[in-house]
């Protein structure tokens, strides 16, 4: 009985937080029923007490920087645990995020000139323009270049006039083999790419 009503409070306590402003709790009792909670939801296990102990630990320091960053944002942006909570910011960067990449140079006339005097509002959001598809997931996959890819093409149909659709990121992902031998880049699958050589393949395609 008296877990059960440990349990009432854990719940009521955790809605009150987001209620009030989506800050989770710091105390370090109800932060680990929240841990086995995540857990439960995102399928993970851990090898071992030494691991989960870690883990955890990972986890709560990232529960109060979410919080802080609540505090400082909040209404503008709101944070959230995700699968990726019991990850540091380091181990994220190293398993999930691109490595840094020297970005390839073209002639002048490539790229795109601004004009001058161009008025420039502080913020605008293409969303309610009904010309952004919905957000993807590319999981542990390297394919980072083939979405941004084809969610710019996405973008630039439904900008001509035409329905807004979901192009396939797998065709390009499957199917692009092109390289560029002088700059030494290629399109590889889930193991990375560019996306300018990709609208070069979209377009001989």
């Amino acid at each position: 009985m008296e877990r059960s009503h440990e349990s009432e409070i854990f719940i009521l306590l955790w809605l009150v937080n987001i209620t009030v402003g989506f800050l989770y709790t710091e105390d370090a009792d109800l932060a680990k029923q929240l841990f086995q909670t995540w857990k439960l939801e995102n399928g993970k296990e851990y090898n071992g007490v030494n691991e989960e102990q870690k883990r955890f630990d990972v986890f709560y320091d990232n529960i109060k920087t979410i919080n802080k960053y609540n505090k400082m944002y909040q209404p503008q942006t709101t944070f959230a645990l995700n699968k990726f909570a019991d990850m540091s910011p380091s181990e994220f960067h190293r398993k999930i995020l691109m490595s840094d990449r020297k970005p390839p140079t073209f002639e002048n006339d490539r790229y795109i000139k601004g004009e001058k005097g161009f008025y420039l509002p502080d913020s605008f959001d293409w969303v309610p323009k009904n010309v952004v598809t919905s957000v993807k997931n590319q999981g542990a996959a390297g394919s980072c270049w083939a979405f941004s890819t084809i969610e710019n093409i996405e973008g630039q149909w439904a900008l001509s006039g035409q329905p807004l659709v979901n192009l396939s990121v797998e065709q390009v992902v499957d199917c692009d083999g092109f390289e560029d031998v002088t700059r030494k880049n290629a399109d590889c699958g889930v193991f990375g790419g560019w996306p300018y050589l990709a609208y070069q393949y979209i377009m001989k395609t």
